[in-house]
């Protein structure tokens, strides 16, 4: 047996939330025009907490509604914005 065929079969702790973070840093710059890193974002359960700048923030909230249509395609689902 490969280690590749051990790795796929088998879910790495982590990995899991880290794609999801990549995919919400990725919907935030296509909306914002602002770059953030993954590690910038919380997410669990629905609740999205960004530690970014209020005017990061302010300009996501303004096109809140596009931005959790694009995430809930990408089967991430967000209740709150924080």
């Amino acid at each position: 047996m490969k280690i590749e065929d051990i790795i796929k079969n088998h879910k790495i702790p982590g990995t899991e939330g880290w794609q999801t973070r990549q995919h919400i840093a990725l919907e935030v710059q296509e909306t914002t025009g602002v770059n953030i890193h993954p590690r910038d974002i919380e997410y669990q359960n629905g609740h999205l907490i960004l530690k970014v700048t209020p005017v990061i923030k302010s300009a996501l909230l303004l096109q809140k509604k596009a931005f959790i249509n694009r995430l809930s395609e990408q089967k991430i689902k967000i209740t709150e914005i924080h």
